[in-house]
């Protein structure tokens, strides 16, 4: 008999908690988390999720389902033995069934990023609490095969589901009010309708959303943001903001090293809405063969559109005279200064 009824608030946010801990490199699993008592997961027809080594009817059950498999498991075809994965040793761990069901895109839960420490997360809460966990892959990359991946952890048992950035949001929107007894945690995302407006959070969904300059996996939050875009935008236009997007990022120290030398103040004093300008108009003007003027107009006016006019004669002034100045690696002494900036 495992431990839990209800899914109050509490839980919410101590799984919350958890997760963040794990997203963000920290760790801390020695706090038990209270429980009531919960009946058992029933038993499920179709498995979503099969080890290598399951036997010829889950595999069969599993690709039925459409869901693709993840984890690797004892009895392996292969030269060498495959480790197991932490979860799957875990009594706890259902392959489907588990109250707590992390929901992925097509992207594997082992991916060393993202998906691995939200599940990760989980375990370590549901370890805690004495409820199973589960995770469910979707088939593919459209909102039919995400919805799918969603109902068949509700019609699995599950009692909170948790999703990974924006690949959710319009079906957890269409769902959240079908289903108001099954709890939604979305990660970097938000519920949103069929033409991808915002909707209003129901009592059972709870969300967590980065703020500008807060961390955040780049992608995921590139993925967001050019969602909210209105009217959206073209797939060149997209391509083009998501490469001054990695770019920047990419260049960041040396960027910052080189806006440093013509500021009155440090950059991480500047407004935040300035300093993303100058970093963004300063890394089209250097490293992505847009020439100089364009980079510093298209950026003045930005400035101006984020309603900081006081600074735009600065952008300007700064702009023009950091992409004239000359950068080498002599002007690093310190040699960790020198590999940890300049490269």
């Amino acid at each position: 008999m495992k431990k839990k009824t209800g899914y109050k608030s509490s839980y919410i946010y101590c799984l919350c908690i958890l997760l963040l801990l794990f997203l963000f490199g920290c760790t801390n699993n020695d706090a038990p988390v209270s429980t009531d008592s919960v009946p058992e997961p029933t038993a499920v027809d179709h498995p979503e999720e099969a080890n290598d080594n399951a036997d010829s009817g889950e595999a069969a059950s599993a690709a039925e389902s459409g869901l693709e498999n993840n984890l690797p498991g004892e009895g392996s075809t292969t030269p060498e033995a495959i480790p197991l994965a932490p979860w799957e040793s875990d009594s706890d761990y259902l392959i489907t069934g588990g109250e707590v069901s992390l929901v992925t895109d097509i992207s594997s839960v082992m991916d060393h990023g993202f998906n691995q420490a939200a599940f990760e997360g989980i375990m370590s809460y549901s370890q805690a609490a004495g409820i199973s966990y589960s995770f469910y892959t979707s088939s593919g990359d459209t909102k039919a095969c995400y919805d799918d991946t969603v109902m068949h952890a509700i019609q699995n048992g599950a009692r909170l589901i948790v999703s990974n950035g924006s690949h959710f949001e319009q079906t957890i929107g269409e769902l959240q009010t079908q289903y108001p007894d099954i709890h939604f945690l979305m990660i970097s995302g938000i519920p949103r309708d069929e033409s991808n407006a915002p909707l209003p959070l129901s009592p059972n969904v709870h969300s967590i959303t980065f703020h500008q300059e807060q961390a955040g996996y780049a992608n995921l939050v590139l993925d967001a943001e050019l969602k909210k875009c209105t009217p959206p935008l073209d797939s060149r236009d997209a391509a083009f903001a998501a490469r001054i997007f990695y770019t920047t990022l990419e260049r960041l120290p040396l960027l910052d090293y080189r806006i440093n030398q013509f500021t009155k103040k440090p950059v991480a004093k500047l407004d935040a809405p300035v300093r993303a300008v100058l970093r963004a108009g300063l890394a089209q003007a250097l490293y992505m063969n847009v020439p100089l003027p364009a980079a510093v107009n298209e950026s003045v006016k930005l400035t101006l559109a984020l309603g900081k006019s006081s600074a735009a004669g600065m952008v300007n002034a700064v702009l023009r005279r950091t992409a004239a100045a000359d950068v080498s690696e002599a002007d690093f002494a310190d040699p960790l200064d020198r590999l940890s900036i300049y490269y």
